[in-house]
């Protein structure tokens, strides 16, 4: 591992060198911090020159998502990369350095009543999340239903490659790509193919109302309930389900968005046609589940019903509390309240033997301790695995750039 004192003057003059607290697996690299996308193309080169693997970050919120990475030399810190490079407000355009938060970026869109609408979890939004952890980790929350996810907001980007190339994929219009948009490539890869430093997203107007609507069903009911929710011509801007440790019932929240009498109508509409009430905005709308163990789950909510019931029989056979939250989109968190990796490690098996038939959907470890990593893989069986290694023998043929950090220790 490179320490600090072999670090040459040549760095020193285009960045700010320190030794980092530990973070992943124990290892307390260097951090590396370039005050220009030209100090970091400077970056990149020397530490390809000087055989150093390196990981990019932003605010740190996301970094125990993911896999471990191998022998890590030092991490690259985007957030002195933080401008708004262009502004178009006619145009739902922004243009955006990779280090700017989402608190930062909206508060300045705030004044024309506009917003980048992602909602990342709570306290990934109050420590600073940067659009590009967003974009790297392919973050999306309750509105992704009807607003999408990163992956539909970003219209192109920038990134340094690992071999030092300054590279633009996509565009800066909202229909931009007459071929493949290899912008897509980035979103969700784990900052493994390149860094990227600078993003072109679509905007939203902000809503001037909203309104949640709160009901109340169970376990073998609510898949159904929530697709209805969901494909209802009301268009809640969210459905949001939360299920607390040991309990056969559970609460769905359907969020409206827009015009005042919109608003109130459509939940009017809702509060009838789903026996439910009207509610605030729940405080675990955006929240992931209080548990140090996570699992990621991503199914059809026809798919929902049957991984909720095995959920419930594994907490009775293996006498632990589990908390899931799921978006109408089919995205599910799944909390795990045990120290025991190897229980924690049985219950992340059957639900990924009763996904994997015929394919009905994929469940990842988002947090966890290094324990449980060590028992099973963090990612599982993923389709395309050959292609994405393919990807990243292209980008990264030398495995330099957060080696380990995506599926099949890509």
């Amino acid at each position: 591992m490179i320490n600090q004192d072999q670090i040459s003057n040549d760095l020193r003059n285009v960045a700010t060198i320190r030794v980092a607290d530990p973070i992943i697996g124990g290892i307390p690299p260097l951090t590396i911090t370039p005050e220009s996308e030209n100090d970091l193309i400077d970056v990149v080169k020397y530490t390809r020159e000087n055989d150093m693997t390196i990981m990019a970050r932003g605010s740190g919120s996301a970094l125990q998502c993911g896999g471990v990475p191998n022998g890590l030399d030092a991490m690259v810190e985007t957030t002195k990369l933080s401008d708004i490079v262009e502004y178009h407000p006619d145009d739902l355009v922004v243009v955006t350095k990779a280090g700017i938060s989402l608190s930062a970026l909206n508060e300045t869109l705030r004044r024309d009543n506009l917003e980048l609408s992602l909602d990342p979890p709570r306290e990934r939004y109050e420590n600073g999340s940067t659009v590009g952890g967003l974009l790297a980790t392919g973050t999306a929350g309750p509105r992704a239903l009807v607003r999408r996810s990163v992956r539909d907001l970003v219209l192109g980007v920038r990134a340094v490659l690992p071999d030092g190339r300054c590279v633009q994929f996509g565009g800066k219009v909202v229909k931009n790509v007459a071929g493949y948009d290899l912008s897509k490539l980035f979103i969700g890869a784990f900052g493994t193919l390149g860094i990227v430093t600078e993003v072109a997203f679509r905007l939203h107007p902000r809503a001037h109302s909203s309104a949640y609507v709160a009901s109340s069903t169970d376990l073998g009911s609510v898949a159904e309930l929530m697709e209805k929710m969901g494909r209802s011509q009301l268009v809640a801007s969210g459905v949001e389900m939360t299920r607390h440790p040991r309990k056969q019932d559970v609460t769905l929240v359907a969020g409206f968005e827009g015009t005042d009498r919109g608003v109130e109508r459509r939940s009017a509409t809702a509060i009838d046609a789903f026996d439910g009430k009207l509610t605030e905005r729940p405080e675990w709308w955006t929240d992931l589940p209080e548990a140090a163990t996570v699992f990621k789950v991503s199914c059809s909510l026809g798919v929902l019903g049957k991984v909720l019931r095995l959920i419930s029989d594994m907490e009775d056979e293996l006498g632990i509390g589990i908390e899931v939250r799921v978006s109408g989109t089919g995205v599910g968190y799944v909390g795990v309240h045990t120290a025991d990796n190897d229980l924690a490690a049985t219950l992340l098996t059957k639900i990924r033997g009763l996904l994997s038939v015929d394919r009905q959907g994929v469940c990842s470890i988002l947090y966890s301790s290094e324990g449980l990593r060590n028992i099973v893989d963090p990612w599982g069986e993923v389709d395309g695995l050959k292609y994405m290694q393919e990807l990243k023998d292209r980008f990264d043929p030398d495995r330099r750039l957060a080696p380990g950090r995506f599926v099949g220790g890509i």
